[in-house]
């Protein structure tokens, strides 16, 4: 059991690297072997087809995002609702600073149309973090410290489009500005800027 446990994680890790790289119509199935050491049909008995396996690879990597989420929501302590939305930001820069794997699919699967994803049983994957959002923005407006015009919805779009934007774009923008967008400087400086923004914007 516990080999066959070891082989099906060598696949997957494997299997990571090569669809974040090439994405999936890229990817090739022997090169995935290859690397995590098995023959073609040991991979296929594991994950059925390339198409199976990559949408487990796909489920794996926002599971992992998802369990960082998780964390967060399980430890708050009656946060104040500002606090809180910067804690959700501060948490997706983390995650995303070191996962480049995360991106690059998400990246992938926006060039495809995200056809795998719509497939991959990731619909309610975001649930317990929106839900979480919008009770934190409710509390900010009963508080008093929030506006009743502010949308949790606006919110939680702003929020995954500010910060992944800046992770997918972060080489061509580097050139362009000339500036390391890699930094923990200008990491730190954009964290803050995007924590003020979406403050700002639920203060108003």
């Amino acid at each position: 059991m516990k080999k066959s446990e070891d082989t099906k994680k060598r696949i997957l890790i494997a299997a990571e690297e090569e669809f974040a790289q090439k994405g999936f119509y890229g990817a090739r199935v022997d090169e995935i072997a290859e690397c995590a050491e098995v023959n073609k049909r040991m991979l296929y008995a594991y994950f059925g087809n390339k198409e199976e396996l990559y949408k487990t690879v796909l489920l794996n990597v926002y599971n992992s995002l998802s369990r960082a989420e998780d964390r967060l929501i399980e430890n708050d302590k009656n946060t104040d609702a500002a606090t809180a939305v910067r804690n959700v930001i501060g948490l997706y820069f983390d995650f995303l600073k070191n996962n480049d794997n995360f991106v690059r699919m998400l990246m992938w699967e926006n060039l495809n149309n995200a056809n795998c994803l719509k497939s991959a049983k990731t619909q309610n994957i975001k649930k317990n973090m929106i839900d979480y959002i919008e009770k934190k923005i409710c509390e900010g407006k009963i508080e008093g410290n929030f506006s009743k015009n502010a949308s949790a919805q606006r919110v939680t779009t702003a929020l995954l489009t500010f910060v992944f934007s800046y992770f997918s774009n972060k080489h061509t923008l580097s050139l362009v500005l000339d500036k390391n967008l890699a930094s923990e400087k200008e990491l730190n400086t954009h964290r803050e800027f995007v924590c003020d923004l979406i403050i700002n914007y639920l203060k108003n």
